[in-house]
Order: structure tokens, then C-alpha cells, then sequence
């Protein structure tokens, strides 16, 4: 579990620290401070720097080359990689740094080199992982000795910019020791092939138990669940499948969207809080979405239970007042569990985080304090 995190150069952030981290942390701000850049970085830094990671950021965000088109080769068009570096066109002192505070276990670094001899728009992306802090032996990717800063460690490339997307196809094949992309929740929620694979990894399972209670929180008479084919899709090989529900007091089974978005939401977080297991780490953006405010206090609550009894992290991030009381209160009511708050905010420019512990947010829950 992380216990801090620094990041530099990454999208908004220059150079921003969180001193201290809990298992489950509410990351709230106004828009356009980075809640979900920060998810990104987290995602990005599990990975190790994967290029298909840093691909789905990209594309997520539609950051392709001004004026880029797909070529008859590739169905890509040419990504944007200068997105990724904060204020672009960066120098290789402006390597995007992501990691625990300085001195601790995994960093990673990528560097932007550009080769002014030739087209300004040549460029090619490197990457380091640093398993041992500063002083230890970083672990060799292949090939060349940049210096960042004030240390020299080993890095590799990962692509250039001319053709990154065929460079990227081959760069999945070898993944970096490691690197385990984390699941993450968007704020409009996962596609239907992401949940179905979740689902078919919990099905029959205990786990398929945890999650149906995760949907009895706002539905208490669901008793079954299940996935099946489209009726709308005749195809075979790829048909979609939608969830169904068996709910008491019912003959035939109910599609999960005819109960609301907030049914669809809680049943895609119970997923990726079991497919989390393994990864250790869960991250979700804007967690309140289509959720009533009532229900709320238990959908934390299930979140600090499944945290500790997974053994997983978890970042969320949330513009709802109501969604940071009930935060406060899930937490405060288990001992067990370690509830960080933290506030980003936007100064000359830079963004600045403020972390309000479990005590703190508490007396800021109780005077109405706004945090957000």
C-alpha cells in the first residue's frame, strides 16, 4: 500500500506531494484541479509506465497530433505524448516522476527527448524504473544513461513519437516486471465487455455472494444475478451481454438498468472491488455518480469492508458534499480502517494539495466546514 506520493510533470501536476495516505482516500477540488489526473498518475504508476496504459490516457482524453490521421497500415492516428508532460515540450530535467516520498521503494520516470537536428516534431519517449529509491540499483529496462536531474539511472526507450501506436503493439508483447494496470471506474461507467469479463471472473464464486450483497444495499430484494446475451444481437462471437436480476416477490428476471443508473454504478464498484484483489490497488472517479445521497453512508461503509477484507487501496474522487459526510462517518465508525481526505486547489497556476486526516476531517464534518 502506498503511504505517500509524489508526482512531477505529470498533466496539471508540477511538483505536488501527499505526505500521507490512507486504505481509502476521497480526492475532492473544484473542476480542472486534477482530481482525475491524479487517478491517472496512480494508474499510470502501477502500470510501471506501460505504453499500453499510456496509450488508453491519451485516448481517453482524444490527445492525438494536431492534424493527425489514421495511415493505411494502422488504424491509429498519432498520439499526442507531449499531453502527458506538464506545460508540453518538455526538457529531459522535465522527466514525469511518480512515486512514493523520496528514499522509498518504486519510481517511475519518463523523459521526452527531442532531436532538434532534425524535425522539431522527432522526438522519442524514454522510460526508468527505479525499484530501490535514489540510491539503489534501478531496475535496467535496456540501452542508455540519461541523467534526471541529480541522478543518473539506466532507462529504455518506449517509443517515438513518429510511430508510437505500431511501436506500442509490439511494447505490449514485453510488459515491465511487475506492471499490473489497476481497475479503474470512470465517471460514465465501464463498457459492457469490461464488466462482463469482471463478471465472469466472480461467477460461482464467494465473491459473486459479495457482490449481489453490494446491490441488496439499495436493493434488498436482489437474491440473483447474472449476465446474459443481448437480445438485440444476433452475433455470436462478440454479442454484448447485459446483467439481469432475480429479485423476490418477482416471476421473471429484471434487467439491472431498469432499477437506475445508481443499481448499474454499485454493481460495477462491488466488480472491481473483487477483480481488485489481486491488483491491491482500486480506483474510481466521481463515485457518487447516479447514486442517491441516502445511500451513500452504506456504499461507503461496503467500500471500507471490502477494503480491508481485499487488501486494497482505494482512490476516489467525488465533487458531492454529501459524499464526503458519508465518507467521514463510514470511516470514524471502524476502527480498522485509515480514511484520508485530500483537497486539490489551484494556486498561481500550480496545484497544491491540502490532506485532512481522519481526525481533521471529522471536526471539519462536524462544524460544516466545506472541503471540497
Amino acid at each position: 500500500m502506498l503511504k505517500s506520493l509524489r508526482i512531477k510533470n505529470f498533466r496539471t501536476f508540477r511538483d505536488i506531494t501527499l505526505p500521507t495516505l490512507g486504505n481509502v482516500n476521497l480526492v475532492v477540488g473544484k473542476n480542472n484541479t486534477g482530481k482525475t489526473m491524479l487517478l491517472e498518475a496512480l494508474r499510470l504508476y502501477a502500470a510501471k509506465g506501460w505504453f499500453p496504459t499510456m496509450r488508453e490516457l491519451l485516448v481517453e482524453r482524444d490527445e492525438y497530433e494536431r492534424g493527425a490521421r489514421a495511415d493505411l497500415h494502422d488504424n491509429d492516428a498519432r498520439l499526442d505524448i507531449e499531453a502527458l508532460f506538464c506545460g508540453r515540450r518538455p526538457t529531459r530535467d522535465e522527466a514525469i516522476s511518480i512515486g512514493p516520498k523520496r528514499g522509498q521503494a518504486l519510481t517511475i520516470r519518463l523523459v521526452l527527448v527531442h532531436d532538434d537536428s532534425k524535425d522539431s516534431r522527432q522526438a522519442t519517449l524514454w522510460q526508468a524504473v527505479e525499484e530501490s529509491g535514489p540510491n539503489g540499483t534501478p531496475d535496467l529496462i535496456e540501452g542508455l544513461d540519461i541523467k534526471f536531474g541529480e541522478d543518473s539511472i539506466y532507462v529504455g526507450p518506449i517509443a517515438p513519437l513518429k510511430n508510437e501506436a505500431l511501436y506500442g503493439r509490439r511494447y505490449m508483447r514485453s510488459v515491465p516486471p511487475g506492471a499490473v494496470p489497476p481497475p479503474f471506474v470512470p465517471a460514465v461507467g465501464l463498457r459492457s465487455a469490461a464488466v462482463a469479463a469482471w463478471w465472469d471472473a466472480v461467477s460461482l464464486t464467494d465473491a459473486e455472494e459479495r457482490v449481489v450483497e453490494c446491490l441488496q444495499i439499495v436493493a434488498p430484494a436482489v437474491s440473483r444475478i447474472s449476465l446474459v446475451n443481448h437480445p438485440r444481437d444476433h452475433s455470436r462471437e462478440r454479442s454484448p451481454r447485459i446483467p439481469m436480476l432475480r429479485m423476490d416477490g418477482h416471476a421473471d428476471p429484471i434487467p439491472l438498468k431498469s432499477l437506475g443508473d445508481g443499481m448499474a454504478r454499485m454493481f460495477q464498484i462491488a466488480l472491481a472491488m473483487e477483480d481488485a484483489r489481486e491488483h491491491g490497488l482500486l480506483l474510481i472517479d466521481e463515485i457518487e455518480n447516479g447514486i442517491h445521497y441516502t445511500v451513500l453512508p452504506r456504499l461507503w461503509n461496503f467500500v471500507f469492508q471490502a477494503a480491508k477484507r481485499n487488501n486494497v487501496q482505494v482512490f476516489a474522487t467525488s465533487h458531492s458534499w454529501d459524499c464526503v459526510e458519508a465518507f467521514q462517518r463510514a470511516g470514524a465508525d471502524r476502527e480498522d480502517s485509515e480514511a484520508v481526505l485530500i483537497r486539490l486547489e489551484k494556486k498561481n497556476g500550480d496545484v497544491k494539495p491540502i490532506v485532512f486526516s481522519e481526525s481533521e476531517l471529522a471536526i471539519a464534518a462536524r462544524d460544516e466546514i466545506e472541503v471540497r
